[in-house]
């Protein structure tokens, strides 16, 4: 753009070039999604880790507690997955690492109570956003986990996030609108009867956010999958986006959400690029396993 600037004649631009530019990065080539997938494979590495260092934990009245007796805590867990996405050549400086548990995990965008105790039975919302070290693409992952044992409510909440994202991930086809992706979700969630914001706007309770957002060089971009936002943007070759319905609700202190990232290829090939279990119980060493 700005080589059109100086050239010789006259260029007219019908947007401005920060549009332009916002366009251009909307449709990544093959190599870009291939770093994309590449930061995701190791960003689903560090959620193994995770699953298996609070797999080898006990428990007491006090908490979760690691084989040498000391309390297991978010900012604990934290610190590992910091120290763990150091190891794999990931950069999580530019956004905080999510890592909620109770009433945390019903407020979106919490990032969690680092002196907080990891508890039997507390929903915890795990949202992981790295990037390529030194700056470049990002991934967007988040899992929602129960240590030790899962409430048959949470159970339920877990079911139907789990099921609205399927069905989304089923349907999504190039050249509809993102935004109807987002109308399919709330009309789910309001056939089992939550609040959502279609339905009660500017609620705290149920489905509160869009359903998704493009991910590239910038945590968030478009297209965005929002019926608020309205992108009637109609998905194409180069898009890579995620899917990532919850429900939330303060009251009950819990949430529930489920984000994978998409990948639209040249050829229309639509791949889920995070294959990682959607399970929601981490059982614990030596503590019997109670689902719904």
């Amino acid at each position: 753009i700005e080589s059109l600037k100086k050239a010789p004649f006259e260029a007219v631009f019908e947007q401005d070039s920060k549009s332009l530019l916002t366009l251009a990065r909307m449709r990544k080539d093959e190599d870009e999604i291939a770093r994309i997938k590449d930061v995701g494979r190791r960003a689903q590495e560090v959620f193994a880790r995770v699953v298996e260092f609070l797999s080898s934990c006990n428990s007491d009245k006090e908490g979760v507690l690691k084989k040498d007796g000391e309390i297991v805590t978010v900012g604990l867990i934290k610190r590992l997955i910091r120290m763990w996405a150091d190891e794999l050549d990931l950069d999580t400086s530019a956004e905080e690492v999510i890592f909620a548990q109770g009433y945390d995990a019903a407020v979106p965008h919490s990032r969690g109570a680092d002196e907080a105790a990891i508890r039997v039975g507390e929903t915890i919302v795990f949202d992981f956003c790295p990037c390529e070290r030194g700056g470049g693409y990002f991934f967007d992952m988040t899992r929602t986990f129960c240590v030790g044992e899962v409430r048959d409510e949470v159970a339920l909440v877990w079911r139907r996030v789990l099921e609205v994202q399927t069905q989304v991930l089923a349907q999504l086809e190039v050249g509809r609108p993102a935004c109807e992706f987002d109308e399919m979700c709330s009309s789910m969630f309001e056939e089992w009867g939550y609040p959502t914001l279609r339905k009660k706007p500017g609620t705290s309770s149920g489905y509160v956010h869009g359903l998704g957002h493009g991910v590239g060089l910038q945590i968030h971009e478009m297209p965005y999958l929002s019926a608020l936002r309205g992108d009637k943007t109609p998905l194409a070759a180069g898009h890579v986006f995620t899917v990532e319905p919850g429900l939330y609700f303060p009251d009950k202190r819990f949430g529930v959400r489920l984000e994978d990232v998409v990948a639209i290829h040249g050829d229309g090939t639509i791949e889920n690029l995070t294959p990682f279990s959607k399970e929601i119980l981490v059982p614990l060493k030596g503590r019997p396993v109670k689902t719904a």
